[in-house]
């Protein structure tokens, strides 16, 4: 039993110490440079993750859980405003740029690398479900109309939030990467949020401009 759950926290550690790894030097660490900078050796990885893909797979499924956590942890008795919205937003970001070595990586998966593939099917769909939740929630608070869940435009929309949601991490690391993620994380938010733009009701409205338009 004890070698069990040795054996537990130190997978959990190779997961959570070759995130940071990979986000600090990039994607292109091979597992012996990395069991390099771990201190440990490579065998150990591969113990655990016998291949880079299978490590990310499981760096990917750490994030899931922590995204989850996270939407646990939101208070829901909060009034439904934009602003509510934006600091929900604001901390599935911060999360998202703790994993964004697992973020850029999905970015170059593809269909042939079935276990990889297979997450980031999972993910998406759990995610997409979230998102219909949340559009349902802002068109029930009369921020959204309800044109916005017309099949025609909410796979539109769909499309271009969850788009947003992932493909900002990329971008700062991209084209980005000589401003900090300080600085430009108000930029994406907005971009984010402004998904809702074409939907909005004036109280939606009247919420985004309190929100985004202060001087």
């Amino acid at each position: 039993m004890a070698n069990y759950a040795k054996g537990v926290e130190m997978r959990k550690n190779i997961i959570e110490q070759s995130r940071i790894v990979f986000n600090k030097e990039g994607l292109l660490l091979t597992l012996n440079q990395l069991a390099d900078k771990l201190n440990i050796t490579k065998g150990r990885i591969t113990n655990y993750f016998p291949t880079k893909d299978k490590l990310f797979v499981a760096i990917s499924q750490d994030y899931d859980l922590r995204f989850q956590e996270l939407l646990a942890s939101v208070d829901r008795d909060s009034e439904i405003s934009l602003s509510w919205l934006a600091k929900v937003f604001a901390m599935i970001m911060d999360l998202q740029y703790e994993y964004r070595s697992a973020i850029v990586f999905v970015s170059t998966t593809s269909s042939s690398q079935k276990d990889m593939h297979d997450q980031i099917t999972k993910s998406y769909r759990s995610n997409s479900k979230q998102v219909e939740i949340t559009a349902r929630t802002l068109v029930e608070s009369d921020l959204l109309k309800p044109d916005i869940l017309a099949p025609s435009n909410y796979e539109v929309f769909c499309f271009q939030h969850v788009s947003l949601f992932t493909t900002w991490v990329i971008s700062q690391e991209i084209y980005y990467s000589t401003r900090t993620y300080k600085k430009m994380k108000p930029v994406y938010l907005r971009g984010i949020i402004g998904t809702y733009f074409p939907y909005l009701t004036p109280k939606g409205l009247d919420q985004f401009n309190e929100l985004f338009m202060r001087s």
